[in-house]
């Protein structure tokens, strides 16, 4: 059973392991309470709700004790067992479910973040499909049967299909109409954060409000995938927007992002402008900004010596642990960088394709190396004419009511994308 996890909970602010513990307990709870579960306790047996080692056994034999790993990772698995009662034909206790982190979890992409539950019981499985909606409002999931034959897991899907009997579960990521109609008819932001009581009773006070943030962000995401529109201009209106003092920008270029939006080539959302809203993560949240390019050149030379680059220091130091948030580092006018532009680009263009992503490509001012590194990947890569890269390239005004974009002594630049189009 595989449900998609909100991105907040595999932040710092939230483990995911206090997590799972906290839903096993609820679900143990309700179990309990089903008459099956009580008839067998009534006939001796019993419920044991621990806290193991996945992939890990224990076994004694005498007076020594035996743990075989079958992995390096030493991972918490939330574990229940019915217990049998004693002279039941049963004589082995049965796990009824092991619900894990993912390995790897704190690393994956958001839209890959989940805890796994590996359930062996079709009623326990229905009930933390119920924890699941009612808790965290998850309406998306996928149940699977994975044994080896394909005739056992028919069987075992229609026997959950006949256990199951709440609203049909959609899997995502795959994106079908069913998902988006779904998406569409699911809950809306107030109905969304409902959730976060539950949240909140897992993490420090102190905490509460980057983890507001995160599920705000999560459920505009999750708009965006439903409705296939990304307000950009807003970002979310939900929360207010928070305040960008545009300090290190050219005073022609003290103004928000500009954006592109071409829903027919690419389903992400495309930003560029200066360094200033990079430096402050809460208003990277609130546009919903997923990956950072960094376009400022790490050193630069002062009087013929080599020192590091300032603004490229401050760009890095505003980077936080766990921040959800992907980030390159790549500059365009640097030219020995270029040879290796295919897997920046590549990168950049399965970003841009994957429906609820933001990308905001950024120098100093977002007037020259931010600029051509946009227009560079939408000719190499979405093989725009030059008119056209140039004319999305207007959408940011300047204070003096001119774009900024400053195309005068870029010639090698433009070269250099010609000639990558020959080849």
């Amino acid at each position: 059973m595989c449900f998609p996890l909100a991105t907040c909970l595999s932040l710092e602010a939230c483990d995911a392991n206090e997590l799972i513990e906290a839903l096993a307990k609820e679900v143990e709870d309700r179990f309990k309470h089903t008459s099956r579960a009580m008839g067998l306790v009534a006939q001796g047996a019993s419920l044991s709700l621990r806290t193991g080692h996945h992939k890990k056994s224990e076994h004694e034999i005498g007076a020594a004790r035996f743990v075989v790993s079958a992995c390096a990772s030493d991972r918490p698995a939330a574990i229940l067992q019915l217990l049998p009662a004693s002279g039941s034909p049963i004589r082995k206790a049965r796990e009824l479910f092991h619900w894990y982190c993912a390995q790897g979890l704190d690393r994956q992409h958001h839209l890959q973040q989940a805890v796994l539950a590996r359930v062996r019981d079709l009623e326990v499985a229905a009930i933390i499909v119920q924890v699941l909606q009612e808790r965290l409002l998850v309406k998306h999931g996928s149940v699977e049967a994975i044994c080896k034959e394909a005739t056992d897991r028919a069987l075992l899907m229609q026997a959950w299909s006949n256990v199951w009997t709440g609203s049909p579960l959609v899997a995502l990521p795959k994106f079908s109409e069913e998902a988006l109609g779904a998406a569409l008819a699911a809950a809306t932001a107030s109905q969304f954060t409902d959730c976060f009581p539950f949240i909140h009773a897992l993490a420090p006070f102190e905490t509460s409000l980057a983890c507001a943030t995160e599920v705000q962000r999560a459920w505009q995401e999750h708009i965006s995938v439903a409705t296939g529109e990304m307000d950009t201009e807003r970002g979310n209106s939900e929360m207010p927007e928070p305040e960008v003092r545009y300090i290190y920008e050219n005073w022609q270029c003290r103004v928000p992002p500009g954006s592109i939006q071409i829903p027919n080539i690419f389903p992400g959302k495309l930003l560029y402008g200066g360094l200033s809203p990079v430096l402050n993560l809460n208003w990277l949240r609130w546009r919903g900004v997923t990956h950072v390019w960094n376009c400022l050149g790490g050193v630069t030379y002062k009087d013929g010596v080599v020192v590091q680059e300032r603004l490229h220091g401050l760009a890095l130091a505003a980077r936080e642990p766990g921040d959800s948030i992907g980030y390159i580092d790549w500059c365009l006018m640097h030219k020995p960088s270029r040879r290796r532009y295919l897997p920046v680009f590549a990168k950049a263009e399965a970003i841009l394709n994957t429906p609820g992503t933001c990308l905001y490509v950024h120098c100093r001012s977002g007037r020259d190396r931010s600029v051509f590194t946009v227009f560079a990947l939408l000719r190499l890569r979405y093989h725009l004419l030059e008119a056209d890269a140039w004319n999305l390239l207007q959408s940011r005004v300047g204070v003096d009511g001119w774009p900024c974009a400053n195309w005068y002594g870029k010639e090698d630049v433009l070269a250099w994308v010609e000639q990558v189009l020959a080849i």
